[in-house]
């Protein structure tokens, strides 16, 4: 064979490499002697050089996958015809599931499919009596694989077959697992929903109290071991559960907190806390670290601050080398964190979060990163340009890969930002046509709406308003649905800090004085539960408590602590609401005609607008200043 190869080096038909391989000088001549075969020849020949490279990887190196994968391609293009021993189907359908089983590791989906998809067409017309564990694990690993390459066709026509054939419910939790998911992507939620119910009653969960009414004893039992003296590292080091079944389990109730998370937030708090509890009574699991962080984020919103903090620390440690390591850092940083971390380090966490899911193919959990971290960014008072840059990419790289899930999200802050860039006519500046308009984000049904994107756009709505000062009086109020919410993060928030300073400013213009007050009140006594974090929060609470006292008449007090906002938003570096905290300072000035210092005040803020990159702003607050505060009609403070 050596003497024929180098023969046909000699003849410039091949290539020598190293002495040991050797390939077509060039493809037309690869073609050539290809099409020169039959197609019974091609098949047998793709078959024998696959058997001689499988055969020799198996016995000198198992572990050289690259060598493998060619020689897996190579039976596959001769198919189960070329094939004269029956014994040999059982062998190359293996092979198939080991090549497949690699590809899957390395997130490589579309190879993994195809490699279990061609295992299954090697196996023989009676193979699940015959070899019922390969057909098994084949089938499921293909749904896998179909799955993540949101193939629902063969998701459901390979979950049917393991329906048929599997032999008890244990063995169908892989698939049914995988075609529940498939659902999620595909956005059909509420079928999703009762998947995932009546698989967990089957398996024995009493779904309606885990829901409804979560047992009063596991919450105080859960809280108190979590106060314990026992140290982080115990958890951290329970023993861990090889029970698929309960693997199983604890993945269909973390699948279940998303579905509830979009469709009814209230229910993440007993889901949350059977998983917990579920964990403390059967071991750790590679879901363990959802759990911890699901529970923490509940257990942060309604106030518990330190059980909160140890659940995030302790599902972080959980997750590293973990597949959902991603989907950790979203739910920990941003639900969790934010209460003692400053929102710059939040918004850089996010960014490690979106590309741990991409090294790990969770395009789901990496998308979501993004988003965090771009919205993270814009509430840090980022340069605007860019910014908007970012969510210019990242909405025509969601579409054109067909994920679409925060397309919505993302497209609203790029036209909330173009407009702070642009003013009136942000929509008649040259944008990319794939970006969706304005108007088909807004207009979306409230049937089709999720909650946490009606209140995004609620929050935007307010946050336009007092930048623009325009129809402050018709905002939608937010403050019930975030004082309620079982879930806060930094953008819910910065809601009621908006909302509040439009709730004083309307105090100071509407005859029903006292009722905007009372509004502004609830949103600074919200905001002031958690003072604690100076850096997020000390300058926007001393702005709002300047606000109320300017309402209510006290000058002197206002005089100082707009003083104090405008220090601390600078010290923790908030651009953009140093730029809030001077025009706030300025239009102060102006009602106490002191034109002079509200001069000084509304040009540091134009300028501070400006570094922002909200150039419409400053040009409103110039066109003010312009107007109301010439040198004719200034007075001395």
């Amino acid at each position: 064979l050596d003497a024929i190869f180098r023969s046909l080096v000699q003849r410039s038909y091949l290539t020598d490499n190293d002495s040991t391989r050797f390939r077509f000088a060039h493809d037309r001549i690869h073609q050539a002697a290809y099409t020169m075969m039959s197609k019974k020849q091609q098949r047998d020949d793709h078959m024998k050089i696959g058997l001689a490279i499988c055969r020799y990887v198996l016995e000198y190196n198992e572990n050289d996958y690259d060598m493998m994968f060619i020689g897996v391609n190579q039976l596959n293009q001769g198919g189960p015809d070329a094939l004269s021993d029956e014994r040999q189907h059982f062998t190359i359908a293996q092979l198939n599931l080991k090549a497949g089983q690699r590809a899957l590791a390395l997130t490589d989906f579309p190879s993994a499919f195809s490699f279990f998809d061609h295992g299954i067409k090697f196996l023989r017309p009676d193979y699940w009596k015959i070899h019922y564990q390969l057909s098994l694990t084949l089938f499921s690993a293909a749904v896998e694989s179909a799955c993540a390459l949101s193939d629902a066709t063969h998701v459901t026509s390979f979950t049917e077959v393991v329906l048929k054939h599997s032999q008890c419910l244990e063995d169908r939790l892989a698939v049914l697992y995988f075609a529940v998911k498939s659902l999620k992507k595909a956005k059909r939620l509420l079928a999703c929903r009762d998947g995932i119910l009546r698989v967990l009653e089957q398996m024995g969960e009493d779904t309606f109290n885990v829901l409804a009414t979560p047992p009063a004893e596991d919450i105080h039992n859960t809280n108190d071991l979590l106060t314990s003296t026992m140290t982080d590292d115990f958890f951290i080091h329970m023993c861990q559960c090889s029970q698929k079944s309960f693997i199983f389990l604890m993945r269909f109730y973390h699948e279940l907190v998303y579905v509830y998370y979009v469709i009814d937030p209230t229910r993440i708090f007993g889901i949350s806390l059977r998983m917990v509890v579920l964990t403390f009574q059967n071991g750790l699991t590679d879901t363990s670290s959802l759990a911890f962080a699901y529970y923490g984020m509940e257990v942060t919103a309604k106030g518990n601050l330190m059980i909160g903090n140890r659940l995030g620390t302790i599902a972080l440690r959980l997750s590293e080398n973990s597949k959902y390591i991603s989907n950790v850092i979203a739910v920990v940083k941003q639900y969790i964190s934010w209460v003692s971390e400053p929102f710059h380090a939040i918004a850089e966490s996010n960014l490690v979060g979106f590309h741990a899911g991409n090294r790990i193919g969770d395009e789901f959990s990496s998308s979501l990163n993004y988003y965090l971290h771009t919205t993270t960014c814009f509430l840090c008072g980022k340069n605007l340009s860019v910014l908007k840059e970012v969510c210019s990419a990242e909405i025509v790289r969601l579409i054109e890969n067909k994920h679409k899930w925060f397309v919505p999200s993302f497209s609203m802050l790029y036209w909330v930002i173009a407009e702070l860039i642009d003013g009136s006519d942000f929509q008649s500046t040259n944008h990319n046509p794939l970006i969706p308009c304005e108007q088909s984000i807004v207009t979306i049904p409230a049937n089709a709406m999720h909650g946490s994107l009606e209140l995004f756009l609620d929050i935007c709505k307010l946050m336009r308003s007092l930048f623009f000062r325009r129809d402050m009086d018709k905002c939608v109020s937010v403050l019930d649905r975030i004082m309620a919410a079982c879930q806060l993060r930094p953008l819910t928030i910065i809601g009621v800090f908006f909302e509040g300073l439009i709730s004083f400013e309307m105090a100071r213009k509407a005859s029903d004085s006292m009722k905007w007050i009372s509004n502004g009140e609830i949103a600074l006594t919200f905001m002031k539960k958690w003072e604690s974090s100076k850096w997020n929060f000390e300058n926007k609470i001393k702005l709002l408590e300047a606000e109320r006292m300017r309402s209510l008449g006290f000058f002197d007090l206002a005089t100082k602590l707009y003083q104090e906002a405008i220090l601390s938003s600078e010290k923790h570096k908030f651009v953009h609401e140093h730029a809030i905290s001077l025009e706030m300072q300025g239009l102060f000035f102006v009602s106490r005609k002191f034109n002079d210092d509200a001069k000084i005040s509304l040009e540091k803020s134009v300028k501070f607008h400006k570094t922002w990159g909200a150039n419409a702003v400053a040009k409103r607050i110039e066109t003010y200043v312009t107007k109301h505060l010439t040198n004719g009609n200034s007075t001395e403070s």
